[in-house]
């Protein structure tokens, strides 16, 4: 996909190669929690989150709108429960996932709330 039929798609969103560094960022992030966090069930929250976040570019890329809304909400809300179970065994970390939900919400209002 060019980036004007990216932009035509959702204006909103960034161009795909801003997205992509985002992507690569928030990977580091959840290797580096994924690396600290000292319990088992923290280790498969994060591995969990890792799966699923990599997993979303190979389904949503079959151009489909409303699985890549369905996939957007699962995104928020799988990063909000990983943030949660991270936040049970360490504060410190729990920082680090922030990005991720951030991310994941402003995703959702872009293509829920501000196209629709």
């Amino acid at each position: 996909m060019n980036a004007e039929s990216q932009k035509e798609r959702n204006p909103w969103l960034p161009p795909g190669y801003v997205i992509a560094i985002i992507w690569i960022i928030l990977f580091g992030m959840l290797g580096y929690v994924f690396y600290h966090i000292g319990t088992s069930r923290g280790r498969w929250a994060i591995g969990l989150t890792l799966a699923f976040c990599l997993s979303y570019p190979l389904i949503t890329g079959l151009r489909v709108s409303q699985i890549e809304k369905i996939m957007n909400g699962l995104t928020l809300g799988i990063a909000v429960l990983a943030a949660g179970v991270v936040a049970v065994d360490s504060w410190e970390l729990v920082y680090f996932m922030i990005p991720l939900v951030l991310w994941a919400t402003y995703v959702n209002v872009a293509t829920l709330v501000l196209v629709g």
